[in-house]
C-alpha cells in the first residue's frame, strides 16, 4: 500500500502515514477496503497501460531492486517481501533525495510511514555481497544496477543507473541495518 502511495498519490501515502496502525491492528475494516480499492485502481490503471513491462509498469519495482536482493540474501522465507520491499523504498527514497529528486520534506513522509511497521533491524548483512545479487538481479544488465527513484511522490522515474557508492550511502545511513 505504502509503495502505491509513493509512486502514484501523496494523499493516500499521507493518509496512510495517519492510519497505518489502524490498518495493521484492523481496527477500522473500512478503511482498510478503502486502501485496498484505491491500491487495486492504481496498479491495474498502470497493467492496463504497459501489460508487457516495457515502461511505465516497471514503477510497480519501486524498492524491488534491494528488496529482492534481501530476500536471497537473507533466504526466502526469513524476511517478508514486503518487510524486504520496504526496506527497498527508504534505500529508494534515500537515492533519490541525495540526487536531487525528491524533497526531504516527501523522504520524511516515506520514512515516517515505514517506521510505524515496527520493522526488524536486519543483522550482519554483508553490503558488498548485497550489491554483488543486485548485479545479478534479471532486471540490470551489464553489470549495472538499474532503481525505480522517486522524483517526488507521486512521479517515480526508471532507467536510473545508480554507481555502487550511493547504495553503500544509502544502506550505510539507514536505521534498519546494522553491521
Amino acid at each position: 500500500m505504502i509503495k502505491y502511495g509513493a509512486i502514484s498519490d501523496i494523499e493516500l501515502l499521507i493518509y496512510l502515514k495517519d492510519n497505518i496502525m489502524d490498518i495493521i491492528n484492523n481496527l477500522n475494516i473500512d478503511i482498510l477496503k478503502q486502501v485496498i480499492i484505491k491500491c487495486i485502481i492504481i496498479k491495474s490503471r498502470i497493467v492496463s497501460k504497459d501489460e508487457k513491462e516495457a515502461g511505465i509498469r516497471k514503477y510497480l519495482n519501486f524498492g524491488h531492486c534491494i528488496g529482492h536482493a534481501l530476500e536471497t540474501e537473507i533466504g526466502y522465507g526469513n524476511i517478508l517481501h514486503g518487510e524486504a520491499v520496504a526496506y527497498g523504498m527508504i534505500t529508494a527514497a534515500f537515492i533519490s533525495l541525495k540526487n536531487n529528486k525528491l524533497s526531504l520534506k516527501e523522504y520524511k513522509i516515506i520514512c515516517d510511514c515505514i517506521s510505524k511497521l515496527s520493522l526488524p533491524k536486519i543483522k550482519n548483512i554483508k553490503i558488498t555481497s548485497l550489491i554483488r545479487t543486485m548485479k545479478n538481479d534479471k532486471k540490470n544488465k551489464k553489470n549495472k544496477i538499474n532503481f525505480v527513484l522517486l522524483n517526488k511522490i507521486g512521479d517515480p522515474s526508471i532507467n536510473n543507473i545508480i554507481e555502487e557508492s550511493q547504495i553503500k550511502e544509502a544502506l550505510n545511513d539507514n536505521e534498519y541495518f546494522s553491521n
